[in-house]
């Protein structure tokens, strides 16, 4: 009998995210075990306060483990991010998803790991053409800018930004977006964070015909087809 694989799933935040894995589950069922780990678990109150971003600086934005969102500088959450990772190797994980769409791309660590950033960017570029029109949604408004560049770069016309927390009630969202005639008009949508639910992509189906794109689903899908 094959053996059953653990997937390593490290938050930029703390764990449990039980919020993720969830919906990693319902797509998954018991084809792997899970390891909740989450690069800040280990660090004070006040080595996180000091991880916040200054201006100049990309920021991210995840939860502790009582709920709180914080925003953490991006660069210099990447030692953090690759000591869990080696935590997640220690513990006997065979694989990791880092759950975030940040570029984490030179992240160094002897577990084989998989970043949404790139499964996000491929996963359009094979179903949108270019010049196709975008709506993106991103966490933070320092991240307006960033994803405005990086999806110009890809090839697309960004039609519109929308900053929204994951974290946050999405009703207003959806009604706003129901109604903007320049979201219709657009060829996608794009969930520019990994803490865009299932929920939030079946929501947003509702009024919105075109492909959406949410980072967990696809990278979810990804790993189970390959596993």
């Amino acid at each position: 009998m094959k053996k059953v694989q653990t997937v390593a799933c490290v938050s930029i935040g703390q764990s449990p995210r039980t919020d993720v894995t969830s919906d990693l589950k319902k797509v998954w069922g018991n084809t792997f075990n899970i390891l909740d780990i989450g690069a800040l678990d280990d660090l004070s109150h006040e080595e996180i306060t000091s991880l916040a971003p200054v201006p100049g600086e990309s920021d991210l934005i995840t939860k502790l483990r009582n709920g709180q969102a914080v925003y953490l500088s991006h660069h210099r959450l990447i030692p953090h991010i690759e000591q869990a990772l080696e935590k997640s190797c220690s513990g006997g994980a065979d694989w990791a998803i880092v759950l975030c769409t940040g570029d984490f791309s030179h992240l160094k660590s002897s577990l084989p790991y998989l970043l949404p950033n790139p499964v996000l960017a491929h996963s359009v570029e094979s179903i949108l053409k270019p010049d196709d029109k975008l709506t993106v949604i991103v966490p933070t408004q320092g991240q307006v800018t960033e994803a405005t560049a990086r999806w110009s770069e890809r090839g697309f016309e960004v039609s519109k930004v929308i900053v929204e927390s994951p974290f946050a009630n999405h009703q207003g969202l959806f009604k706003a977006l129901k109604n903007d005639p320049a979201l219709q008009k657009t060829q996608g949508l794009i969930a520019d964070c990994f803490g865009f639910d299932i929920a939030f992509m079946n929501s947003v189906a509702e009024f919105y015909d075109k492909p959406i794109f949410i980072s967990r689903k696809l990278i979810s899908h990804l790993l189970l087809a390959i596993q």
